[in-house]
């Protein structure tokens, strides 16, 4: 394996490590979308176990649910900001 590939794996298979310092939740979901994508690709070619492919999709939808809920809330402040203020009710 050189060390280019090495390197790609390490990344690809703990894709923690680099998420980690991403603050950004969309970056962060782009990282873990690359991560899935090359765990799937080194499983095709029989150099990651299928554990492996699924660790790294199970990470990439808990950041995709994450930022949902956090999208969510938002809206919920919003709307009782919105409330507070006096708008909506008749």
């Amino acid at each position: 394996m050189s060390i280019c590939n090495a390197e790609k794996r390490k990344r690809i298979t703990n894709p923690y490590t680099e998420c980690c310092r991403i603050t950004n939740p969309a970056e962060r979901i782009e990282v873990l979308q690359e991560a899935y994508n090359g765990t799937h690709e080194l499983m095709d070619n029989g150099k990651a176990s299928y554990l492996e492919v699924l660790t790294a999709q199970e990470s990439l939808l808990n950041a995709q649910l994450s930022e949902a809920m956090n999208m969510y809330k938002g809206a919920q402040a919003v709307i009782g900001l919105y409330i507070a203020l006096g708008g909506g009710t008749k």
